[in-house]
């Protein structure tokens, strides 16, 4: 953004739109010009959130929103009725049938792949009462329909999850590079 001294004009090179400052002793109002009119945006200067006052703003400007707040922010900051909690979501699971086997065995050794937006999607919502007693195959058919059928809103709310599971992973496995296993038909 570049400010010039009159009239306390801002231009957003970014959404070619004027931004006004109207500031107040406890409170800075940004006036947003667009082509839905104007919008008017409190910023609290303390935290640095932007909270939509009234009027329409465009999906650029909702999505500058987003992206100015971290992982956390927007996991704490959200409405989503999870189904587990997220520490239980941001952990890979210790009762996957895989991970039981290489407990029987023995294989403490092994590191799981971080999980990503769509993993932690399905384990939460397989946790639904309605996923219960259902075969994992049609489990997985459900969830991925409604996964393609979610809003943005919801997606980014997992993106943000999968990088703080991602954080959480590369500090408990520092040293996991990931290196697929060939298969014994590739081989031959």
């Amino acid at each position: 953004m570049s400010q010039s001294n009159t009239d306390e004009e801002i231009v957003d090179s970014k959404f070619d739109e004027e931004i006004v400052n109207l500031k107040s002793d406890e409170e800075e109002i940004v006036n947003l010009k667009s082509d839905e009119g104007i919008v008017n945006i409190k910023i609290d200067e303390e935290i640095f959130n932007l909270k939509i006052e009234e009027g329409i703003v465009n999906s650029k400007i909702e999505e500058e929103i987003v992206n100015s707040k971290t992982d956390e922010e927007i996991v704490n900051s959200t409405n989503y009725n999870f189904t587990l909690d997220i520490e239980t979501l941001l952990n890979n699971s210790t009762t996957t049938r895989r991970a039981m086997r290489l407990q029987r065995k023995g294989e403490l050794c092994y590191t799981p792949r971080p999980q990503n937006p769509f993993m932690l999607y399905r384990r939460d919502m397989s946790a639904r009462s309605e996923f219960v007693g259902i075969k994992s195959s049609e489990t997985s058919k459900q969830i991925g329909k409604m996964w393609k059928n979610e809003t943005s809103e919801v997606k980014d709310l997992f993106n943000a999850l999968a990088r703080l599971a991602e954080k959480r992973h590369s500090e408990k496995y520092s040293d996991y590079s990931y290196s697929p296993k060939r298969k014994k038909k590739e081989l031959q």
